[in-house]
């Protein structure tokens, strides 16, 4: 089944690469691998998953899709959220239990260990100032006691 996802998550990928005009970075698709295989093996329908700075990924949506967990897509900006929308329907999938909204990361809307799942693709090195450690301590907030939180940051060798 991860396999599958994966595969699905790649075409749709490169579908959306094609549309933007821009090449996919071989390092986010480890990140984004790394990140399915442990969404995957934790997340289902009975859990709660956010996605923090959904950006251009369409993680949340391949999460969704394949274990109808209640899904939060979230990013400041308005545009990416409407983007997270548009993956919904380029795979075909109802909105149920799917929803993007505006969130800083640094002072989430979600109550205290309100959430299952927490993941940060690439997302907490954008975050201005002392933003990447107010950010770390409100997913703590919000997640639940057991709960699983993967955070990744780019790779970018020294030339």
């Amino acid at each position: 089944m991860l396999l599958h996802g994966l595969l699905k998550y790649w075409w749709l990928l490169f579908q959306h690469s094609k549309l933007i005009g821009q090449r996919t970075d071989i390092f986010r698709n480890v990140e984004d691998a790394f990140t399915l295989k442990h969404a995957f093996a934790f997340v289902n329908s009975e859990k709660i998953y956010v996605d923090i700075g959904s950006g251009s990924s369409a993680l949340p949506t391949l999460i969704h899709s394949h274990r109808r967990a209640k899904t939060f897509a979230t990013e400041m900006d308005p545009v990416y959220l409407k983007r997270q929308r548009t993956y919904m329907d380029i795979l075909g999938l109802r909105e149920d239990g799917f929803r993007t909204q505006k969130e800083d990361a640094t002072r989430l809307s979600f109550a205290d260990s309100s959430v299952d799942m927490i993941t940060a693709v690439s997302t907490i090195e954008h975050i201005p100032g002392e933003g990447d450690s107010l950010a770390m301590r409100e997913f703590c907030r919000v997640l639940r006691h057991g709960g699983r939180l993967v955070v990744t940051v780019p790779f970018r060798a020294a030339l």
